[in-house]
């Protein structure tokens, strides 16, 4: 949202963002970029496993997907409270207090990486199915991008117990661990070019020198994803669905890096009247690696991969009945 350099200030009229001329990335410190670059790819190059999205979770019993909203409060209640680690207690009671309403158009956000993304290459998991296991599952691990579409929590003072927020309660109201804090995504095995945490406030942390702010980005980073698309304020709901559904088609579908994806996102956004305002769109940063891209394998070389086989499949059947036909001759003779 800074304005470019020399740009006169005229109150009549917006500034010229930086944006407009420049592809802004943050690195978290040298060295972080250094061992990005330094790790090794794994399996990132896997052409049949683009996306891995979690949206849209289940917050509270008052979501209208439970089916048992009858449920005493104190069974739901105390169904979990023994398997809830303690280190995630105070974190969910503090978003208990500010409110956890669900978010309607991150469903959308699924729909559209869905779309933009070559048929069979995304796994969804959303409402019931977003939930802590799901997010832990080593399947994560195989997938280019990984996608969360939901609440993040933000603890500054102790950065430990900051995470992000999935399905709080199963189909009958029951209440179930749907925190995933800091210590369970260092714990993660990652491979991704770009995890995309599209919820409020997850690009930030609690500044160590040399390092950065140590958060949600840091931990993800740490797990293994080469650069992170993260938030540095509490974002609205339905200008990110949108920015979202442009990122994913620059990535997937024109081939650009996240960096420039996201980019190109924005500047598509600001034309918007509606969320022209930098707070719409200024919100979303990358950190991490800045040169890396999406690995699609693309219609055309699925095509020519479809005629080589049934080129090859051709040649053999001819070679078969070719065969046969020399044997019947012999026969006869």
């Amino acid at each position: 949202a800074l304005p470019s350099p020399g740009t006169p200030l005229d109150s009549n009229a917006p500034p010229k963002w930086l944006i407009v001329d420049h592809e802004i990335v943050q690195l978290p410190s040298i060295a972080t970029l250094r061992a990005i670059r330094a790790a090794k790819k794994k399996n990132r190059d896997a052409a049949d496993k683009i996306a891995a999205v979690i949206a849209d979770p289940v917050f509270a019993r008052s979501d209208t997907r439970v089916q048992n909203s009858s449920l005493a409060p104190a069974v739901a209640s105390a169904a979990n409270d023994a398997d809830r680690p303690a280190s995630t207690q105070r974190a969910l009671e503090s978003l208990r207090d500010g409110g956890s309403a669900r978010l309607i158009h991150s469903s959308e956000e699924a729909d559209a990486i869905a779309k933009a993304a070559p048929p069979g290459t995304t796994m969804i998991a959303r409402g019931f199915d977003a939930t802590r296991e799901t997010a832990m599952n080593a399947r994560l691990g195989e997938y280019q991008i990984v996608h969360f579409a939901t609440h993040g929590f933000l603890d500054s003072e102790h950065p430990e117990l900051s995470g992000i927020v999935l399905t709080m309660v199963d189909r009958n109201g029951v209440e179930k661990n749907g925190m995933m804090p800091l210590h369970d995504i260092y714990n993660m095995d990652l491979s991704a070019e770009v995890t995309v945490l599209s919820a409020c406030q997850t690009a930030l942390g609690k500044d160590i020198k040399g390092e950065g702010f140590v958060g949600l980005t840091h931990s993800f980073i740490s797990a293994g994803s080469r650069s992170v698309v993260a938030s540095l304020w509490k974002v609205d709901d339905r200008a990110t669905a949108a920015l979202m559904a442009d990122l994913y088609q620059s990535m997937l579908q024109k081939g650009m890096s996240p960096a420039a994806a996201l980019r190109a996102a924005k500047l598509k956004l600001m034309q918007d009247k509606r969320w022209s305002h930098p707070y719409y769109w200024a919100g979303f940063v990358v950190q991490g690696e800045y040169t890396n891209h999406i690995n699609i394998e693309t219609n055309s070389r699925r095509n020519v991969g479809m005629i080589v086989l049934l080129s090859l499949l051709l040649i053999s059947c001819g070679l078969i009945v070719a065969a046969k036909r020399r044997k019947n001759t012999k026969k006869v003779l």
